[in-house]
């Protein structure tokens, strides 16, 4: 069995990979000379204290921020003596940039989804029945220049006692 602080490590190494790996999750930013440099975009837990000027300094380097988001459960069911129980684990992963898309400057938070959606559909993480399905995309909110969208993803796990 996974449990929710492993599962969601296993997507931060999964979509930090894809920054080691491939500039998916890399921007072009601007630095005061004018010059571009290439800023990876940071993949991390949410905040404790999520304030927005602490949203709003994430966004200008663009992040992607990954939380639990709940669980649902199948009914319960004896195999051989033992409870098994599935459960369905959602998980956010909060894109959070200062532009919508890589026309408006650099790279955006619609490319961040992509790439989330990419690289985490059938990703399937030790401990989990199956891989990363994706349930929906939504608008969170633009504070001051920071847009949020949040995909979430489920991924299905068992608990078994004997």
């Amino acid at each position: 069995m996974a449990g929710i602080a492993d599962i969601e490590d296993a997507i931060k190494a999964r979509l930090t990979a894809t920054i080691a790996g491939i500039d998916d999750l890399v921007r072009s930013v601007p630095k005061p000379s004018g010059s571009p440099v290439q800023v990876p975009v940071q993949v991390k837990s949410y905040p404790k204290k999520p304030s927005e000027q602490t949203l709003k300094s994430l966004a200008s380097a663009g992040a992607v921020l990954v939380r639990y988001a709940g669980s649902k459960f199948g009914k319960m069911r004896k195999v051989g003596g033992v409870a098994v129980q599935d459960e369905t684990m959602f998980f956010e992963a909060l894109t959070i940039a200062d532009s919508l898309r890589a026309e408006d400057a650099h790279e955006g938070v619609y490319e961040f989804l992509e790439v989330c959606k990419t690289r985490l559909m059938d990703y399937k993480p030790s401990g989990c029945v199956d891989g990363f399905e994706l349930v929906d995309v939504n608008y969170l909110s633009e504070k001051n220049g920071a847009w949020e969208y949040g995909l979430l993803v489920s991924v299905k796990t068992q608990t078994v006692k004997s």
